[in-house]
């Protein structure tokens, strides 16, 4: 109990260096007002600066959050000062990074880095609103409570309007995808959900509209400039384009939200006579229930499984036609706020997805012949090169024995007259008031620790020892030296048709995300699929491609037996392949990867012995491919105790650097940034300290105490006469 009342005072507590603390106060005081509070408004200009409003975090959660900071009834300004706004940054902390032990240390990161984004090689700002009169006041508290009234009927319309759902004429992309992976909309499949509800161009025209969306969402690079000043925007609409360039604006849900409330907002001016006077006294909320409501007809979110309105107009057709779909989706993965639901503190997406895990593991596990696999393996797999031995520079000279030529030299003859040797003498007594010498003292003998010992020391001290902010900008939150780390074979299919390419990104997805079941399912359905597409069967590689992708699955679940399996499945197809594949490597890379996981070192490293060989002969060694497999082979080495092979190979020519030829290859051919460089880099790293790390504990034998001469200083001269 003690010790979870500590880590929860861990999580609540960072401790903030004194530049971190003054780029905090500016932050505060550049978004309040009066520099002492900070209303909701404020608080989402806040958010919208540091990137914090997505998909997922919408702005019903942000007034969620508001509430429970301000808490009980508030006489006057809503508004928070610093004790209260640290406490939302907190439970706002919690809901966001729920995954993260240390979320509290994780929001501050976010808030104190800067924000931008690196697009075609150049930096490029952070995207927000224009912060106009208009647009300061749709973020006020009673507008942004007006625009979550209808949220769940706009997460329908996003999602039935994005491009992967509209090209396929059902739903491909749900919405739990779209706010985990923070999916935007693109200008062509915003167009057309304008035209289908009758905005454009029936209440604005399409300049009036892009005038509007360029201070919802401004341009921030050379492309999406052009975009607008070229009139590309007005050309999708006019000639009815259904593909747009990957560089051109996209907008998400809050955005959409917004953009919506500013063509409210429009209207109520127009209705009210327009001028700046009316703009402040246009009463903002009411304008937006009355278009969301009663001009768009959008149900509430307490209506939402109620009947649509019978009219004819194409976004009501729309949800009519996926509403059985959306219904599923949004009973399945429902945001709900952990502290009211939950009170094990536990996600609800979470729980689904450890729910659809536990199919796996509910299944029996497969009785493998391991020996039958062994003898199978044993034949083809290369045996582990033999430990490095030093040669002997120089054989040892030995001096010639001396060779006496004639009758040897006569000793000489013994004196009898001389003298016996003096005894030895007796050890001297000590005088008088002399202290008795030092003895010398053996120190007991210390047992070395235990490994629990070792590992409940690293425990404590992950829990309790203060960590800076600034380390973990700098990634070194934790010092614990861990084993190195394979790096995996990243696939994809060449060419796939449309409709395959989605559900192959679906299942990529769906394994990022660890539903496990899904992506299993996506691959099935995305072979099937392409089978039916070309009418004939998969070719060997594309076989090779869906086996292997499968054991990845299961590999990541769980299940090495699964996995196991699954690579010998995708093993036979391998071996029908040309020589000169080099995707025959694929099998062996995930067959040493299983062996790895379940500590058969030494059949992975057989199995990525196998894989170089391929990897080199097909396409050489400069490749990041084959540096890929010769981090792995260095992997092996180390956990089989043989460093000396894994660091050096100038000391033993026999040998392979492996980790430092990883290195250099990817940094050549990727650049020293790339994740893959990094973690070659951070396996020599661990490399190196095992040096020192991995020496037994010795005790001190004796320990010897020698007297200063010159401690006592100099000594006293006799006076004269005294005898």
């Amino acid at each position: 109990m003690q010790q979870s009342t500590q880590q929860q005072q861990r999580q609540d507590t960072v401790v903030l260096k004194e530049r971190e603390e003054r780029r905090f106060e500016e932050f505060f005081n550049k978004f309040s007002r009066n520099g002492t509070s900070l209303n909701f408004a404020d608080i989402l200009m806040f958010a919208l600066d540091r990137s914090l409003v997505t998909n997922g975090n919408n702005f019903s959660m942000f007034l969620t959050h508001f509430d429970d900071a301000l808490g009980g009834d508030v006489k006057g300004e809503r508004a928070l000062n610093k004790p209260q706004f640290y406490f939302f940054l907190k439970q706002l902390a919690k809901k966001i990074f729920h995954n993260d032990p240390l979320h509290l240390e994780k929001m501050l990161n976010e808030i104190l880095s800067e924000k931008s984004a690196v697009r075609d090689h150049n930096v490029e700002p952070n995207r927000i609103v224009v912060l106009d009169e208009t647009n300061k006041r749709l973020l006020a508290e009673t507008s942004i409570q007006a625009i979550s009234l209808f949220e769940r009927e706009l997460k329908n319309i996003f999602t039935i309007y994005m491009q992967e759902n509209l090209s396929n004429n059902k739903i491909m992309l749900r919405w739990k995808e779209i706010w985990v992976q923070n999916k935007k909309m693109n200008m062509v499949s915003l167009v057309r959900f304008l035209r289908d509800a009758e905005i454009v161009p029936h209440i604005l025209s399409i300049e009036q509209l892009e005038e509007i969306l360029m201070k919802i969402i401004p341009p921030i690079n050379n492309k999406e400039y052009d975009f607008f000043q070229k009139g590309h925007f007005i050309q999708i609409y006019e000639k009815n384009l259904a593909e747009c360039n990957d560089s051109d604006p996209q907008i998400l849900i809050h955005e959409l939200q917004l953009l919506l409330a500013r063509i409210s907002f429009e209207l109520g001016l127009k209705e009210e006579g327009g001028g700046n006077q009316n703009n402040r006294k246009l009463d903002v909320e009411k304008y937006i229930r009355k278009f969301f409501g009663e001009l768009m007809l959008f149900r509430r979110n307490e209506n939402i499984e109620g009947p649509l309105p019978n009219l004819n107009r194409k976004l009501i057709k729309n949800l009519e036609k996926f509403t059985k779909q959306l219904l599923n989706d949004l009973s399945d993965f429902e945001e709900k706020d952990s502290s009211d639901d939950e009170p094990d503190g536990t996600d609800e997406l979470q729980r689904i997805a450890a729910l659809q895990g536990s199919l796996l593991f509910e299944q029996v596990s497969l009785n493998i012949p391991v020996d039958q696999v062994i003898k199978m393996l044993d034949k083809e797999l290369p045996p582990i090169p033999p430990l490095p031995q030093q040669e002997k520079q120089m054989q040892k000279w030995d001096p010639e024995k001396r060779v006496v030529i004639g009758n040897p030299k006569p000793e000489s003859p013994k004196n009898k007259n001389a003298k016996p040797k003096p005894a030895k003498k007796q050890q001297q007594r000590r005088k008088a008031g002399e202290p008795e010498p030092r003895k010398v003292i053996f120190e007991q003998k210390t047992e070395p620790k235990q490994s629990e010992q070792y590992i409940q020391e690293l425990a404590d001290k992950l829990k309790f020892e203060q960590k800076l902010i600034s380390d973990v900008e700098r990634g070194s939150l934790s010092d614990v030296q861990v084993a190195p780390v394979l790096i995996p074979e990243v696939l994809y299919p060449p060419n796939p048709p449309l409709d395959v390419q989605f559900l192959v990104e679906a299942a990529i997805n769906s394994h990022n995300e660890a539903n496990f079941v899904f992506a299993i399912q996506n691959y099935d359905d995305a072979r099937k699929k392409w089978i039916a597409l070309t009418g004939r069967d998969l070719t060997d590689g594309l076989e090779l491609y869906f086996e292997f992708s499968k054991a990845t699955v299961f590999e990541s679940a769980g299940r090495d037996d699964l996995a196991l399996v699954a690579y010998l499945n995708a093993r036979q197809f391998s071996t029908k392949l040309p020589t000169n594949n080099p995707d025959k490597a694929l099998a062996y890379c995930g067959l040493g990867s299983v062996f790895y996981n379940t500590e058969e070192y030494d059949w992975a490293l057989r199995a990525f012995l196998k894989a170089r060989e391929y990897r080199e002969n097909s396409i050489g060694v400069e490749t990041v491919d084959t540096a890929t497999v010769y981090n792995n082979l260095g992997c092996c080495m180390y956990m089989l105790e043989r460093n000396k092979e894994v660091m050096d190979s100038f000391l033993y020519p026999q040998s392979y650097g492996y980790f430092k030829l990883a290195h250099a290859i990817l940094e050549s051919q990727l650049g020293q940034f790339h994740p893959r460089t990094l973690t070659a880099a951070r396996n020599i790293n661990k490399s190196k300290n095992c040096w020192f790390e991995n020496k037994p504990e010795f005790p001190k034998l004796w320990v010897e105490y020698a007297q200063d001469p010159f401690a006592g200083g100099k000594k006293k001269k006799k006076k004269k006469g005294k005898k």
